[in-house]
């Protein structure tokens, strides 16, 4: 992510922990989900989804990009 997220929020998904985010960026919004994975010998692996539109069209979207975030999440 490129500055600060607008909303970020804590969760834990599998054991993994990580943060529900959303930011804008170069006219889109952004909605994602980022997840940490360790993988041993002090090696961790980032997993993420983005779902993105225009900043414009993104409210026709958002519920969409809820609707996936959540499915990730189960």
């Amino acid at each position: 992510i490129n500055g600060e997220p607008q909303e970020r929020k804590k969760v834990s998904v599998s054991g993994f922990s990580g943060f529900k985010c959303s930011w804008e960026l170069l006219g889109k919004k952004h909605l994602g989900l980022f997840l940490e994975e360790k993988i041993g010998g002090g090696m961790r692996v980032i997993h993420f989804v983005d779902c993105q539109a225009p900043r414009n069209d993104f409210d026709q979207h958002k519920g969409d990009f809820e609707k996936i975030i959540a499915h990730m999440k189960k």
